[in-house]
């Protein structure tokens, strides 16, 4: 064993322990778990659902960027990737970034970035994002966001393990961003330092993956730049899900279908997916509709119904093999000049 391979097993081996460490701080959160044994037991969905009421447990405080939580969400992800196996990119999973408001000083974000080599084309990379921060503190009030987004950053980790399981045909690129909820500064950050961008070839976006309500629908946008998500909502939907795909949110809600301001949503620009339709790249963001929590303090992972998330990540990996499996000729057809 290389000096190096020594250096990276003992921080595999402090990285668990500081994990366990972590899990016994937050061992309120931990003895209040909902019971899943009435769900199938996928190992990686009770680990998703588990890393969901971690990051929206009131220790996170928010995990609003630059705060005490926002630190502690990012070690515990940090944690999560070395023990799942992804690659450093550039010796760290943590890129800074300057987040430079107009009002106020500067603050220093943190993207966090794992890699899984592919198989097939490994050159070529699908990036796979889901933003970590939410809002800050107010007054005693905190702001956990379990949908919006420790659901996403679950199903981010979700896929990371599902990935372990085959070696997929393109490299995977995992994107926890930062500053998201500020105006997407954290994936602005990624792709202005990203030195290989012409390699890209799919953003796959997971922003509020775990509240279908009545309705029991996830919503799959990117259909204008990827037309071939046609066939694999026919798939999804053939498959026997109580959960229902819809192909949707490719543009702005028009103002007379919107009963509330709140549904007044620029779908194409509402999360981080709109820096890579931007730069051109075809992408699938999924996500659920708004519901009377979001945005408040009453965003919590007790409102989550965990069926629904189980199903909505299991379709969510049907739709990521279904990318991967896409030949390299596809994506460069797909691929756009960038535009504002």
């Amino acid at each position: 064993m290389s000096r190096n391979s020594r250096c990276y097993s003992k921080l595999r081996f402090c990285i668990r322990t500081f994990q366990l460490g972590l899990w016994l701080v937050a061992s309120t959160a931990s003895l209040s778990y909902a019971n899943t044994t009435s769900l199938s037991q996928d190992e990686a969905f009770v680990a998703a659902w588990q890393d969901l009421q971690v990051l929206a447990d009131d220790k996170m405080q928010g995990r609003a960027v630059g705060s005490a939580g926002s630190k502690l969400a990012q070690d515990y992800i940090l944690a999560k990737y070395a023990v799942l196996g992804l690659e450093p990119v550039n010796g760290s999973y943590r890129q800074s970034f300057i987040h430079d408001f107009s009002l106020g000083k500067p603050l220093t974000g943190a993207n966090l970035v794992g890699m899984r080599r592919g198989c097939v084309n490994p050159e070529h990379i699908i990036v796979i994002t889901a933003h970590y921060d939410h809002l800050p503190i107010s007054g005693r009030q905190i702001f956990n966001g379990a949908d919006d987004n420790a659901s996403g950053v679950a199903g981010l980790l979700y896929l990371a393990k599902k990935s372990a399981e085959k070696c997929p045909a393109y490299s995977q690129l995992f994107v926890a961003t930062d500053a998201e909820e500020r105006g997407l500064f954290g994936a602005k950050a990624f792709w202005s330092k990203w030195p290989q961008q012409q390699n890209v070839v799919l953003n796959i976006n997971l922003d509020m993956i775990s509240r279908g309500e009545k309705s029991s629908k996830l919503y799959l946008a990117g259909r204008r730049t990827f037309p071939q998500l046609s066939e694999l909502a026919e798939q999804v939907n053939t498959a026997g899900y109580s959960v229902k795909l819809v192909l949707a949110h490719d543009q702005r809600t028009p103002l007379a279908r919107a009963r509330t301001t709140l549904e007044q949503i620029d779908w194409p620009n509402a999360s981080d997916h709109a820096i890579f339709r931007r730069a051109g790249i075809p992408y699938c963001y999924y996500g659920v509709d708004t519901h009377p929590q979001y945005h408040t303090v009453d965003d919590d992972w007790q409102r989550i119904e965990p069926a629904f998330f189980q199903q909505a990540l299991a379709i969510i990996a049907t739709g990521w093999q279904f990318a991967d499996s896409q030949p390299l000729a596809v994506y460069q057809q797909l691929r756009k000049e960038p535009s504002d």
